[in-house]
This record gives C-alpha cells, structure tokens and sequence, in this order.
C-alpha cells in the first residue's frame, strides 16, 4: 500500500483545507478531479475512511478554472471534525494510504486522543473511581 505524509495547516481548522499537494497527481486516480464548481462537474468520487469519525467520506479535488489541481478535497466539513477530534495542531502531520484505486484511509501521525483516554482511564483505576 503506498502511503503519503502531510502537514496540518492553519487552514485545514479554520475552513477545512486539507492539502493534499505533497501527494500528487499519480497518487489519487486521474478521474478523480472535477470541475472548479458542482455545477461544472465533479471528478468520479473517492472513498475516505476516516480515523476517529464513524462515516466514510465520498469526495472528488476540485480544479481551478485554468484546470490545475486545487490541492483539497472538495467535501471539506469532515477535515475540521477529524481535526478537532484528534487535537491536530499546525505542522503536527497524517498519514493518507491507498488502500485500492478508489480508497483511501487517513489517520493522524500523533496520538493525542489515545495518550488522554490512556491517562483518563489509569487515573480512574488507580483512584477507584471506575
């Protein structure tokens, strides 16, 4: 499976921008890239399985009007969830894998969420209050 590494941004919390450039074309199938609107076409959907958020995501990358890769997904409200659920700051980075020509997996590259609930849960036994 081929994997790809990329940074959080400040965008990816504020508006939901995941880029997605370090990829690269080669790593997403060709008809995956639609037209810069809904209205002037979406590419043919890709599924992400996402860690820490319970649906799977159907989404195409938008070009701009001169045709080139805007670099993100174009369904973008579950980046700010993914992003909020794992505590995800700016430069912190995930991992994308290619799980088949059309599925993705995309999971972060710390581990915050798990060292809190760990922590939680060692406190809780250890005070008796589970």
């Amino acid at each position: 499976m081929e994997s790809c590494v990329i940074q959080i941004t400040p965008a990816a919390k504020k508006y939901g921008n995941l880029n997605i450039r370090p990829c690269g074309k080669d790593f997403f199938p060709k008809d995956v890239f639609g037209g810069p609107s809904r209205k002037a076409g979406i590419g043919v959907p890709i599924i992400i399985h996402v860690d820490g958020l319970s649906e799977r995501v159907e989404t195409d990358i938008p070009k701009d009007k001169t045709g080139k890769p805007r670099w993100i997904f174009r369904k973008r409200k579950w980046v700010k969830e993914f992003v909020h659920c794992h505590k995800l700051q700016s430069a912190e980075t995930v991992t994308i894998t290619r799980l088949d020509k059309s599925t993705y997996d995309i999971a972060p590259d710390n581990n915050h969420s798990q060292e809190e609930i760990s922590s939680k849960l060692y406190y809780k036994t250890n005070h008796g209050k589970i």
